[in-house]
């Protein structure tokens, strides 16, 4: 039986949630390559050589670790997932206002994609506390915060950056990310049910099982399409920054800039 107050309630708090989130986290795109120069990275090869490895380690990780975390999600909640996810977030973000150098943060964004992942954790999460005849309704709400959250972020973050330097929106996005996760803490309520059978739980449970591709094979293509739209539409977006440094030729500038020509993308998703 559906408690409408309860579930309601636990919805709206968790659409706010995962738009702090959201924010959050894109508050970092336009800057992370003019953190990297602000580091002393000023020979071009080495700066992009350092981009692209600190934005694909974390999405390689992202990816392995997604389906572990989803498992996990099987037999602990899917809220505890997205506290985890919120929580770590918050933590790694936060340090990177700490880092001297570029093989600290390399190594903390490949940690926050080991830990993080908001998006699946929050679409879980609202399909199992949602009734099913709303859940369609509500996906698609929880995609609008994610939306909304990507269009606000990137100028946001530019305009922090513009105003009190890169440091300081990275302990900007860790209080969004923080304040997010205290939401969900404090203010959703999920009525889980493990699906997982019971008893010992080690690391071949977490493991994903992809039987389901051999037994569905329509889904590979699928994966294959899917995989090529995202890889044409991440292409260019980590060195858009560099480029609208080059062109403005205005370091200072260049962050808030890029957080408008990011933010303008999502507007337009």
């Amino acid at each position: 039986m559906w408690r409408m107050r309860s579930w309601k309630k636990s919805f709206s708090a968790l659409w706010v949630a995962e738009l702090l989130a959201i924010m959050g986290f894109s508050t970092t795109n336009p800057i992370i390559p003019l953190y990297l120069a602000e580091l002393g990275i000023s020979d071009n090869a080495a700066l992009n050589w350092w981009n692209g490895a600190i934005n694909t380690f974390p999405a390689l990780c992202l990816a392995i670790f997604a389906p572990i975390w989803g498992s996990v999600a099987d037999r602990f909640g899917r809220k505890l997932m997205l506290l985890r996810a919120m929580i770590g977030g918050s933590i790694l973000v936060g340090l990177l206002a700490l880092t001297n150098a570029p093989w600290q943060v390399l190594v903390l964004k490949t940690l926050q994609g080991c830990v993080t992942g908001t998006v699946a954790a929050a679409t879980v999460l609202t399909a199992s506390i949602v009734p099913p005849a709303e859940a369609g309704y509500r996906l698609g709400l929880m995609q609008m915060a994610i939306y909304l959250g990507n269009s606000a972020g990137p100028p946001f973050g530019g305009a922090i950056t513009y105003l009190a330097g890169s440091r300081a929106n990275f302990i900007v996005t860790a209080l969004m990310l923080g304040a997010a996760a205290l939401v969900v803490l404090l203010q959703v309520e999920e009525n889980f049910a493990p699906t997982a059978p019971p008893g010992r739980f080690g690391l071949r449970d977490a493991l994903p099982d992809f039987s389901i591709l051999r037994a569905t094979p329509a889904l590979v293509p699928l994966l294959a399409v899917v995989f090529s739209i995202s890889l044409a539409a991440n292409t260019a977006g980590p060195i858009l920054p560099l480029v609208i440094r080059d062109m403005t030729g205005d370091a200072s500038g260049s962050a808030l800039l890029s957080g408008l020509v990011i933010g303008a993308a999502g507007v337009a998703g």
